[in-house]
């Protein structure tokens, strides 16, 4: 549900989801977050869109960043068009960058909420 999402650490969510669901669906599963992320309104709140990207890092967290099939995609969504705008918001780009530089521990220990919440002109810690 969209209040547990809410609530529920990045480290929690990401062992739920790698005790349910076997490292060979984790690509099929990271195409249709993929597709949801691409269309905006499909993943209409930042708490499912910010879920959404933690999964696609997390099924591949243990291997290099090149090596994750959705890394692409990922530096796709945090470009801004010649106006300076992007299809995600400041707390989803820092969190992208945040997960791709390689995250701080203590990031997996706030929820996606709290990271919703996270004033975007600082890095998260």
């Amino acid at each position: 549900s969209e209040e547990a999402l809410a609530t529920t650490t990045l480290e929690l969510l990401g062992g739920a989801f790698n005790r349910v669901h076997p490292r060979s669906d984790h690509f099929r599963i990271g195409s249709a977050l993929m597709l949801l992320l691409a269309e905006g309104d499909l993943l209409p709140t930042i708490v499912q869109r910010i879920g959404a990207i933690f999964l696609i890092y997390e099924m591949y967290r243990g291997e290099p960043i090149a090596q994750n099939p959705f890394a692409p995609f990922l530096a796709e969504l945090v470009q801004v068009d010649g106006n300076g705008s992007s299809s995600i918001s400041p707390q989803e780009r820092v969190l992208i960058a945040q997960l791709v530089v390689g995250p701080a521990r203590d990031i997996f220990k706030r929820s996606c909420q709290q990271l919703a919440s996270v004033d975007s002109s600082t890095p998260v810690p």
